[in-house]
């Protein structure tokens, strides 16, 4: 086994277990290799000791979905077998090192807290240390053969070309070789090769002018005496730029930085220009924040971290201070000089000197600093205050952050603020409070803070707030269909919505199964909503369909940010089903369907769905663009089918009164609080119902009475 970080402790510690003799070498006299370096976390999903609440809805596919959309690539592959393999893992190493995983933060580029670190040390030591004593126990019994400061050289093979060992250096300086039965590669990257065969200037010369935190070792050795060999290459260009190594005050210049790991930032640690200013989302996903670096024009920023957060960070914070690197100041007045200070490149001091000529500093320029730095912290504090910064401040209703109004950075227009009520009921049933709706620069904000925002835009974002607004009303006259089911124990006036998640990349049971079947693409979107009916909580599903005809099969997945890419969206809205009476509900609105109309909808090809929304034309006021949306057209057969279908489609205009078939569903007074349209025949049969009604008895008249009343309702 050649390298001796976690993946070449873990692959000899696992062929050392199932009885192998190994020997494991590294070119450094001692173990542990770029992993001993690394201090945020390992990321799994999901070991059962780490579930709570910030984590309940993570899942596997989230976990692929979220390292794919950071690689820029899709989710299958190796990407889908680390997210799978993560949380066994993360077992395997507590259960054979005892190495305490126990504390579980969200770092960037990941939708929910996953990564694993100890409570009291940083990761990378503690699990190389305890990988390696667990590596030397086989030492004593002659299994396991340590060869520390050897350089391997060359992989030797046979006449068949089969790799039988290796070339290498010994400690001394001497020429050796070792065969073996079987040779594994854990040598890792070449981020820091700068010698004449740089694998870094080969593939990636725009990045040799940046420092790097990788040690002298990362020099790529097992990639090159692989490819001498004929072995091929991917993804070499794949070299990540991390956007926070510590500047040490005694050496500025120097090649070689000291990783400022990602968990100073998850912590809240809070980025700042030389300006003073805040210009970024610090737990956006690593090459966002790296890009709004660069845009800033410096290289240089200050990490600034409260005391609360400086006791999250723990013996992080106590090791990065202990070499230099953190000083300790008291007050925005006491910080504004030492950034001045530290912004004149004066190299060779050390912190305690830096802050020594903060004090002699330019008062006018300590001044403005100070003046950005209180607004900047200000509206940081309020934001926080609001629910709009950390994993504490998340909104338990919809598992979100209080987004700011204030525009993005690098944002190209300014957006509109106003907000939209809506008519959905927010709270404990007959609640009188409804839900408003994002305005256009907080539903901006929102993909910013996504990672979503690359190729959006901002002017057609009106048109975005107007398809994001209809869905959700649709979506709600959908879930009222449901719940008249229940108008005589419920009002269903009185019927609220709780709470909702956005679940995108878990497929529900329904969905799966079309989509296993043929029968429709994979939804691109899912939300749950949890509904109070008079005291009982029922969850739905809605999943969202891309319905236009002229998207190809096996395409990409629609986007909601470009109203061009989705002229129709289908939502299919229904109770979860984790109740008897939840399916029993969803039986109950097949017949009332029809059954043979239910089965045509289910069997068919997604061309037709529950309800349909359309995108309205981009630049429109959004109030009125998600009133007016109105379906593209279509076929005269479709239109025969939709005509069979429009008692079970909700209007696009708000609208009171109630069909005949809702009157059927109870004898009530609350029977028919809106109307969904029916059509001609409908009214029709209305009328006829009525009749029939007129000479029964006094139930019958307090539902033709119902009826009545909605129709009067209709025409006022």
């Amino acid at each position: 086994v050649i390298g001796s970080g976690v993946a070449g402790l873990t692959a000899a510690l696992r062929l050392l277990d199932s009885g192998a003799t190994v020997a494991l070498m590294d070119k450094e006299r001692r173990l542990g290799g770029n992993s001993a370096k690394a201090s945020s976390g390992i990321n799994g999903c999901c070991p059962p000791h780490s579930r709570g609440d910030a984590n309940a809805a993570d899942s596997v596919e989230a976990f692929a979905n979220d390292t794919a959309r950071s690689a820029k690539r899709e989710s299958g592959g190796l990407i889908a077998l680390l997210a799978s393999s993560s949380a066994s893992a993360i077992e395997w190493l507590q259960t054979r090192t005892g190495i305490d995983l126990s504390r579980v933060a969200q770092l960037g580029g990941h939708s929910y807290s996953r990564t694993h670190r100890p409570a009291n040390g940083m990761v990378g030591a503690e699990l190389t240390f305890a990988l390696a004593r667990e590596v030397k126990r086989f030492e004593k019994k002659g299994a396991l053969r340590l060869l520390l400061g050897c350089r391997a050289t060359a992989l030797q093979t046979d006449a068949a070309g089969a790799v039988v060992g290796v070339a290498y250096t010994d400690a001394a300086g001497g020429s050796a070789s070792l065969l073996a039965t079987d040779t594994v590669l854990a040598t890792g990257g070449f981020a820091n090769d700068r010698s004449d065969t740089s694998l870094l200037e080969k593939h990636r010369p725009d990045l040799l002018r940046f420092p790097t935190t990788n040690g002298p070792w990362a020099t790529g050795d097992g990639m090159k005496m692989a490819m001498a060999i004929g072995a091929g290459t991917v993804d070499m260009d794949r070299v990540q730029v991390h956007p926070t190594g510590f500047l040490d005050p005694a050496d500025l210049a120097a090649p070689a930085k000291v990783l400022c790991g990602e968990m100073m930032r998850g912590v809240g640690g809070v980025l700042l220009s030389p300006e003073g200013r805040r210009f970024v989302d610090e737990l956006r996903p690593r090459d966002k924040v790296v890009e709004a670096e660069l845009a800033t024009g410096a290289s240089e920023f200050t990490l600034l971290l409260n005391g609360a957060m400086a006791a999250e960070a723990g013996r992080h914070l106590e090791h990065y201070a202990h070499k230099g690197l953190l000083v300790k100041l008291q007050g925005t007045p006491a910080l504004a000089r030492w950034m001045v200070a530290s912004a004149d490149g004066a190299d060779k001091q050390t912190a305690e000197q830096a802050v020594a000529r903060a004090a002699a500093v330019d008062a006018a320029a300590a001044a403005a600093v100070e003046a950005t730095l209180n607004a900047t912290l200000e509206e940081y504090a309020a934001a926080a205050a609001a629910g709009g910064d950390g994993e504490a401040d998340i909104n338990p209703d919809n598992r979100m952050p209080v987004l700011s109004q204030q525009p993005a950075a690098g944002q190209d227009a300014v957006l509109d603020t106003s907000r939209v009520v809506s008519s959905i009921p927010q709270g404990r049933a007959g609640a009188t409070e409804r839900w408003v709706y994002p305005s256009e620069q907080q539903f901006y904000n929102a993909l910013v803070r996504k990672g979503k925002d690359d190729g959006v835009d901002t002017a057609a974002m009106p048109s975005v707030i107007a398809i994001h607004n209809n869905m959700n009303e649709k979506g709600w006259a959908e879930v009222l269909e449901y719940e008249r089911l229940h108008c005589d124990t419920c009002d269903p006036a009185k019927v609220s919505l709780l709470r909702f998640q956005g679940r995108p990349f878990e497929l529900s049971p329904k969905a799966r199964l079309k989509t296993a079947l043929g029968l429709a693409p994979r939804p691109f979107d899912r939300h749950d909503w949890t509904v109070d009916r008079c005291g009982t909580e029922v969850r739905y599903i809605i999943d969202y369909y891309d319905a236009s005809a002229s998207r190809e099969a096996g395409g990409p997945l629609p986007s909601l940010h470009d109203p061009d890419g989705v002229p129709t969206i289908l939502m299919d809205v229904r109770p979860a089903g984790d109740t008897p009476g939840e399916l029993l509900d969803r039986a109950r609105m097949v017949l009332q369907k029809g059954v043979v109309a239910t089965l045509r909808e289910a069997l068919t090809p997604i061309a037709t769905s529950d309800s349909t929304v359309s995108a309205p034309a981009a630049g429109g006021a959004a109030a009125e663009a998600a009133a007016e949306a109105a379906p593209p057209p279509r076929t005269a057969a479709s239109q025969r089918r939709r005509s069979r279908r429009r008692r079970r489609i909700s209007s696009s205009r708000p609208t009171s009164g109630r069909g005949p078939r809702g009157c059927r569903g109870c004898i009530s007074r609350w029977c028919a609080p809106e109307e969904t349209s029916s059509g001609r025949r409908g009214r029709r049969r209305a009328g006829a119902t009525e009749g029939r009604e007129s000479s029964r008895n006094g139930s019958r008249q307090r539902r033709r009475r119902c009826c009545s009343a909605s129709r009067s309702s209709r025409s006022s």
